[in-house]
């Protein structure tokens, strides 16, 4: 009967072991994953500061641009009534957006 019992208790000891190592090598590989998306997360919000960055100093250079155009119309209206040449719209457009 102790042997029973006994052989009982080292069953189940052994079987609460193999549950907790097998749990174990579970929360391992999730804490190695999640370990991973932290760093491309990380990664990812520096992108897009560069990118916010980025887009704040290309929209202040397009309204000092416009600014500059608006002026240079304003200076020349003979000039800023006429129609642009073919050949000078086509060189523009190459720079920007028709």
């Amino acid at each position: 009967m102790i042997k029973q019992i006994a052989s009982a208790i080292l069953a189940g000891a052994l079987g609460i072991l193999l549950g907790w190592l097998s749990q174990y090598s579970t929360v391992s590989q999730y804490r190695a994953e999640a370990s991973e998306l932290r760093q491309e997360l990380l990664q990812e919000r520096s992108n897009s500061l560069a990118l916010r960055t980025r887009v704040s100093a290309l929209t202040a250079q397009h309204r000092a641009s416009k600014e500059d155009v608006e002026h240079a119309l304003q200076e020349n209206p003979g000039w800023s009534g006429t129609a642009v040449p073919p050949a000078v719209a086509d060189s523009l457009c190459k720079h920007g957006n028709c």
